[in-house]
Formats: C-alpha cells, structure tokens, sequence
C-alpha cells in the first residue's frame, strides 16, 4: 500500500520537473520546482485519507504549494509562478477532463454530470488554494522571513 504512495509521490515530482524543464526554470531552481510538485501531493494523499471531497483535498494541496512557493520565491530570489506552476501540476484535473470529454462524446448524461462535477470541484479547490494562501500567506512569509 506504501509503495503505491511513494511511487505516486515520486510521478508527481517527475512531472513538475518535466514541466520546470519545459518552462526553462534555471538548474539551481530546478530541483526546488519538482520538489514543490512532490509535497503537494504528499499533502494530497495525506488529505484524502480524511475526506473524499475533491475540492478540499485539492485545495488544501495547492494552498500548501503556494506557501511552499511564496517561502523560496524569497529565499531563491525569484518570482514565486517558477515555484507555484511546477508545484501544482500533479494536481490538474487531466483524467478528469479527458472523462468528462469522453462522456459528451458517448452521449452518456449521468457519467458526464458524474465527472464534470468532481473536475470542477478540482480546480476551484485549485484555484481557491492559492488565492487564499497567496493573500494570507504573503503576509505570514514577510513576517516570518523579516524575523530571520
């Protein structure tokens, strides 16, 4: 059961290195950039043994990214979207999105309705995340990195 998280885990931060190397994130942001996807997931998978809901499992992941984010955005002195876009990668809705398709195609109402739900409520768990952290967690990290 372990080994199917840490492979996950591992997936995860494989996938926002690919996506930091796509971007052309500098080498000495690189690793920082797909470890940032690999926590996130961490705390996916941490919060989905606690709850189903898609939306808060999902939002608690990207808000945790995006404080990761803010936090070496000042340490690294770079724009905090070189941390953040890698970070929450592994969380898009792509099979998702690709179900949901699929269910328009076949013309199959009640797995359309089924799927599109469950995207929606993954990316407004994204997208509320890092809105949230981004406007308590700037303040949280200015403090917290003004204290050092």
């Amino acid at each position: 059961m372990l080994q199917k998280y840490i492979i996950q885990v591992i997936a995860a931060g494989l996938g926002a290195g690919g996506y930091s190397i796509l971007f052309n994130i500098r080498r000495d942001k690189l690793l920082f950039a797909s470890a940032g996807g690999s926590l996130a997931w961490i705390i996916y998978v941490l919060a989905s043994q606690f709850t189903a809901n898609a939306f808060i499992t999902n939002m608690l992941a990207s808000a945790f990214a995006t404080l990761y984010s803010e936090i070496l955005a000042r340490i690294k002195k770079a724009p905090t979207t070189v941390f953040l876009i890698p970070s929450v990668m592994p969380l898009i809705p792509g099979g998702g999105l690709f179900y949901t398709m699929s269910a328009v195609i076949s013309n199959d109402t009640a797995l359309f309705e089924k799927y599109f739900v469950t995207t929606i409520e993954t990316a407004l768990g994204i997208s509320i995340g890092i809105m949230f952290m981004s406007l308590i967690g700037v303040k949280l990290v200015k403090k917290g990195i003004s204290k050092l």
